[in-house]
């Protein structure tokens, strides 16, 4: 007799179960709940993607009119990251700059950098735009910055 297979976390009763095998998200009364994030379960990775576990709920008619205008964004977020150079000998502070900069590698460097605790940038794509035409950028204090 063949073993049956132990349920996935997705397909447990808790704050976030839809129902739907695969796919997580605060539910209201057994619909999409305002405002709440979609996600496809990584564990058990039934859908390729978050926007294609929201289309699911869509299809299945768990998506009301007011929340079902919500997209799929890609989010990049600019972060300044710190690298230390100690002991750079140099005749002043600029031949100094200048050295670093000049042998800088980030594969080399990269895994010694710590976050500097300052966002630059935002940039948002609209998934599915190809040719990134939609796509805005926002400082820090979600002002737009224009392109």
């Amino acid at each position: 007799m063949p073993h049956p297979r132990e349920p996935c976390e997705c397909e447990c009763p808790g704050a976030f179960y839809t129902g739907v095998p695969g796919v997580i998200a605060a539910m209201d009364n057994g619909r999409l709940a305002p405002g709440a994030v979609v996600e496809r379960c990584d564990f058990c990775q039934r859908f390729p993607s978050d926007a294609v576990a929201l289309a699911r709920l869509r299809e299945l008619g768990l998506v009301d009119a007011e929340v079902a205008n919500v997209r799929s964004f890609s989010v990049h977020c600019y972060a300044v990251v710190r690298l230390k150079f100690p002991g750079v000998v140099a005749v002043d502070a600029r031949s100094a700059a200048r050295r670093v900069l000049d042998r800088f590698d980030w594969d080399v460097h990269g895994g010694t950098a710590e976050f500097a605790d300052d966002i630059t940038e935002l940039l948002v794509d609209f998934d599915g735009d190809s040719d990134f035409s939609r796509s805005c950028r926002f400082s820090p204090e979600m002002e737009e910055i224009d392109p």
